[in-house]
């Protein structure tokens, strides 16, 4: 008789996840869900984490996920939490697009109907926002989170500490490599994923949450 895995304290198996169990905690997490989190969620710990990270490299390569480290979505998919643009109203529901999406990508970007939310104003064309997406049957819905001014140039990312204890941000966007020093925190914590803008017009200038 096969053993079955221990569960940790998440209710989820222990030890090296499979390839669809990564894919469904990606999908269900209500959090981006970088390595880290995946790690934390199936108890993966020392030499387990480089087989992790072998999986997950190539996952991407097999075109299964797609984003950075810090924050993995399903290919062809939408991050948990994005910045998109309304684009046209139908029957009195926004249509929105992602303000990001790579030129590179096989498919067009998703159109995504907005929701009403009783904490963000009603949104006309053209406007930004911040949204937590879902998909929902056979297309996309986003939940507004909070509206975005309409020429900011805000970078979204994940924020981390180095071994000094200083923060910085881990930028989403693949098209943006380097990771920015934040100059003020705020109360954003470790793990969050947030809305930065620059402190300065220098490519290296820190960044405010």
């Amino acid at each position: 008789m096969a053993r079955m895995k221990k569960q940790n304290r998440t209710g989820r198996p222990q030890g090296l996840p499979s390839k669809t169990q990564i894919l469904e905690f990606i999908q269900s997490s209500d959090r981006p869900a970088g390595k880290r989190e995946i790690a934390k969620a199936f108890g993966i710990k020392g030499q387990e984490k480089i087989a992790l990270k072998k999986r997950l490299k190539d996952m991407a390569e097999e075109g299964l996920i797609d984003g950075r480290k810090t924050a993995f979505h399903k290919m062809g998919g939408l991050p948990k939490v994005t910045v998109l643009k309304v684009v046209e109203i139908e029957d009195s529901e926004p249509i929105a697009v992602p303000e990001s999406w790579s030129p590179d990508a096989p498919d067009k970007p998703p159109r995504v109907v907005v929701k009403e939310s009783k904490k963000v104003a009603a949104l006309k064309r053209g406007d930004r926002f911040l949204g937590r997406t879902e998909e929902r049957g056979k297309g996309w819905i986003a939940h507004p989170i909070k509206k975005l001014p309409a020429r900011t140039e805000g970078l979204m990312g994940v924020v981390e500490f180095d071994g000094g204890g200083k923060p910085w941000l881990a930028p989403v966007d693949k098209r943006v490599r380097n990771s920015s020093p934040i100059g003020d925190l705020g109360e954003a914590k470790e793990g969050e994923l947030v809305l930065a803008e620059p402190m300065g017009k220098s490519p290296r200038a820190k960044v405010k949450v």
